[in-house]
C-alpha cells in the first residue's frame, strides 16, 4: 500500500493546510502577547500543529479500536478523560521542547508563559477531535450495518 495514493495525498494536503492555518492563527494570537518575531512564532505553531496531528492520529486509532461504546457511561468518561490528560500532557511536553529549541534562552520565561494557553487550546482541540471521531465511527457503523442488511436481502 503506497503512502501517496490520491486519497492519502488529499488527506496530507488537508492536514498540511490545517497545520499552516493553525500556525498562522497561533502566531497572530501570540504575537500580541509576547515579543517574539512572527516567523519564530510561525515555526513554533507549525511544530505544534505537526505534533497535534501525530497525537490526533494516535488518538483516532485508540478510539477506533478501543471499543469504548460497549462500556458503561462512567467508564467511557474515565477513559476519555485519561486519554485527554495524556494527550494534553504529551502535547504540552512537546510544546515545551519545541519552545526550548526555537526561542532564545534570554527570553525563555516569556516562552514558558505561553504554555498554559497552549494547554487550554489543546483541551479544546481534544474535545473537538473526540466528537469528530465519534461521529465518524457512528457514520461508519451505520454504513456497515446498511451494507450487511443489503447483503442479507440479496440472499
Amino acid at each position: 500500500m503506497s503512502l501517496f495514493l490520491p486519497n492519502n495525498l488529499s488527506r496530507m494536503l488537508a492536514i498540511s493546510g490545517l497545520c499552516i492555518v493553525y500556525a498562522t492563527v497561533q502566531a497572530w494570537a501570540f504575537g500580541w502577547l509576547v515579543s517574539f518575531p512572527f516567523l519564530q512564532l510561525m515555526l513554533d505553531g507549525m511544530v505544534n500543529g505537526l505534533c497535534l496531528t501525530a497525537l490526533s492520529y494516535l488518538l483516532w486509532k485508540v478510539i477506533k479500536y478501543g471499543n469504548f461504546e460497549t462500556l458503561e457511561f462512567y467508564q467511557r468518561l474515565i477513559n476519555y478523560a485519561a486519554l485527554g490528560l495524556l494527550s494534553i500532557a504529551i502535547w504540552t511536553g512537546l510544546c515545551y521542547l519545541s519552545a526550548y529549541s526555537i526561542f532564545d534562552p534570554d527570553k525563555w520565561s516569556e516562552a514558558i508563559s505561553m504554555l498554559p494557553l497552549k494547554a487550554f487550546i489543546a483541551l479544546l482541540i481534544y474535545l473537538l477531535m473526540i466528537q469528530l471521531f465519534r461521529m465518524g465511527l457512528a457514520v461508519a457503523g451505520v454504513e456497515s450495518q446498511r451494507q450487511t442488511e443489503e447483503e442479507t436481502e440479496e440472499e
